[in-house]
Protein backbone atom coordinates (compact mmCIF):
# COMPACT_ATOMS: atom_id res chain seq x y z
CA UNK A 1 0.00 0.00 0.00
CA UNK A 2 2.71 2.20 1.04
CA UNK A 3 4.57 1.62 -2.59
CA UNK A 4 1.34 2.28 -4.51
CA UNK A 5 0.97 5.48 -2.98
CA UNK A 6 4.62 6.42 -3.40
CA UNK A 7 4.44 5.22 -7.06
CA UNK A 8 1.43 7.64 -7.51
CA UNK A 9 3.26 10.61 -5.76
CA UNK A 10 6.15 9.75 -8.24
CA UNK A 11 3.91 9.73 -11.19
CA UNK A 12 2.04 13.01 -10.15
CA UNK A 13 4.57 14.72 -9.70
CA UNK A 14 6.58 13.04 -13.17
CA UNK A 15 3.51 14.05 -14.77
CA UNK A 16 3.54 17.48 -13.52
CA UNK A 17 7.18 18.29 -14.39
CA UNK A 18 6.50 16.69 -17.54
CA UNK A 19 3.48 19.20 -18.02
CA UNK A 20 5.93 22.13 -17.39
CA UNK A 21 8.79 20.59 -19.89
CA UNK A 22 6.36 20.61 -22.30
CA UNK A 23 5.01 24.58 -21.74
CA UNK A 24 9.09 25.46 -21.66
CA UNK A 25 9.67 23.55 -24.75
CA UNK A 26 6.45 25.32 -26.59
CA UNK A 27 7.36 28.97 -24.98
CA UNK A 28 11.11 28.52 -26.20
CA UNK A 29 9.55 27.30 -29.83
CA UNK A 30 7.61 30.69 -29.52
CA UNK A 31 10.67 32.33 -28.35
CA UNK A 32 12.38 31.29 -31.28
CA UNK A 33 9.47 32.24 -33.65
CA UNK A 34 9.56 35.91 -32.49
CA UNK A 35 13.17 35.91 -32.91
CA UNK A 36 13.63 34.42 -36.46
CA UNK A 37 10.65 37.13 -37.42
CA UNK A 38 12.65 40.22 -35.82
CA UNK A 39 15.84 39.16 -37.95
CA UNK A 40 14.31 38.98 -40.87
CA UNK A 41 12.79 42.36 -40.34
CA UNK A 42 16.09 43.62 -39.31
CA UNK A 43 17.72 42.13 -42.39
CA UNK A 44 14.90 43.35 -44.33
CA UNK A 45 15.28 47.32 -43.11
CA UNK A 46 19.31 46.56 -42.72
CA UNK A 47 20.20 47.73 -46.49
CA UNK A 48 18.43 50.69 -46.55
CA UNK A 49 19.38 52.18 -43.06
CA UNK A 50 23.17 51.15 -43.66
CA UNK A 51 22.37 53.21 -47.58
CA UNK A 52 21.09 55.89 -44.90
CA UNK A 53 24.33 55.59 -42.63
CA UNK A 54 26.46 56.23 -45.81
CA UNK A 55 24.95 58.65 -46.59
CA UNK A 56 25.02 60.63 -43.41
CA UNK A 57 29.02 59.35 -43.93
CA UNK A 58 29.29 61.14 -47.19
CA UNK A 59 27.52 64.56 -46.01
CA UNK A 60 28.99 64.41 -42.49
CA UNK A 61 32.73 63.82 -45.04
CA UNK A 62 31.51 66.51 -47.32
CA UNK A 63 30.72 69.09 -44.68
CA UNK A 64 33.88 68.45 -42.74
CA UNK A 65 35.97 69.20 -45.90
CA UNK A 66 34.05 72.22 -46.43
CA UNK A 67 34.37 73.39 -43.11
CA UNK A 68 38.33 73.04 -43.24
CA UNK A 69 38.21 74.67 -46.28
CA UNK A 70 36.30 77.68 -44.69
CA UNK A 71 38.97 77.43 -41.65
CA UNK A 72 41.62 77.44 -43.79
CA UNK A 73 40.46 80.43 -46.05
CA UNK A 74 40.03 82.65 -42.96
CA UNK A 75 43.47 81.61 -41.56
CA UNK A 76 45.27 82.83 -44.76
CA UNK A 77 42.55 85.91 -44.87
CA UNK A 78 43.62 86.96 -41.04
CA UNK A 79 47.19 86.27 -41.95
CA UNK A 80 46.86 88.55 -44.94
CA UNK A 81 45.14 90.85 -42.64
CA UNK A 82 47.80 90.98 -40.06
CA UNK A 83 50.47 91.32 -43.06
CA UNK A 84 48.39 94.42 -44.83
CA UNK A 85 45.76 96.31 -42.49
CA UNK A 86 44.78 98.47 -45.15
CA UNK A 87 43.27 95.66 -47.32
CA UNK A 88 40.79 94.79 -44.35
CA UNK A 89 39.47 98.60 -44.74
CA UNK A 90 39.49 98.81 -48.89
CA UNK A 91 37.90 95.36 -48.50
CA UNK A 92 35.42 96.83 -46.36
CA UNK A 93 34.84 99.49 -48.25
CA UNK A 94 34.29 97.42 -51.49
CA UNK A 95 31.49 95.30 -50.07
CA UNK A 96 29.85 98.43 -48.66
CA UNK A 97 29.65 99.91 -52.50
CA UNK A 98 28.68 97.02 -53.99
CA UNK A 99 25.85 96.99 -51.27
CA UNK A 100 24.79 100.84 -52.11
CA UNK A 101 24.65 99.72 -55.97
CA UNK A 102 22.50 96.91 -55.27
CA UNK A 103 20.41 99.12 -53.15
CA UNK A 104 20.01 101.70 -56.09
CA UNK A 105 19.59 98.67 -58.26
CA UNK A 106 16.54 97.95 -56.54
CA UNK A 107 15.52 101.51 -56.48
CA UNK A 108 15.23 101.93 -59.78
CA UNK A 109 13.69 98.63 -60.39
CA UNK A 110 10.82 99.81 -57.94
CA UNK A 111 10.48 102.86 -59.84
CA UNK A 112 10.03 101.51 -63.46
CA UNK A 113 7.36 98.89 -61.92
CA UNK A 114 5.19 101.74 -60.33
Amino acid sequence: MIYEVCVLVATIILGVLGIELVLWVRSIRKLTDEAKQSIQVVNTHLPSMLGDVQAMTNLARQTTEQLGGTVNEVAVSLEDLRKNPLHFVSAILLAAKQVIELWNEIRSREKKDV
